[in-house]
């Protein structure tokens, strides 16, 4: 579930990892501070669409990944908050138009 700590099934690692914005925000803060994909790819040591992923909400950052993203988007964060008017969707939400059972046809 988005947002909700999962416990630790490693030692030596925390109960809960820093939560990350939604893609959209993702993107947004990178963009702001002027981050080619490319750039932080290479400071991630992933490849450009692993990024790509992240931003679109297709897939997640796994560790060690997750945690130095998570650090980067906060610090981000801090520089280029968010517009107050702007409201985000829950993190890695699914349109209700793809939660429905499709609709014969006539």
């Amino acid at each position: 579930m988005p947002g909700v700590p999962r416990p630790c099934l490693r030692p030596g690692l925390p109960a809960a990892f820093p939560a990350r914005p939604p893609p959209a925000e993702r993107k947004r803060l990178r963009a702001a501070h002027g981050l080619p994909i490319d750039e932080v790819a290479t400071a991630l040591q992933v490849r450009r669409a692993t990024i790509s992923g992240w931003e679109s909400g297709k897939t997640v950052p796994r560790l060690p990944e997750r945690d130095v993203y998570a650090r980067l988007l906060d610090k981000l964060a801090k520089l280029y908050p968010a517009p107050a008017n702007t409201a985000f969707p829950a993190e890695d939400t699914v349109p209700v138009t793809f939660t429905k059972a499709p609709v014969p046809a006539p």
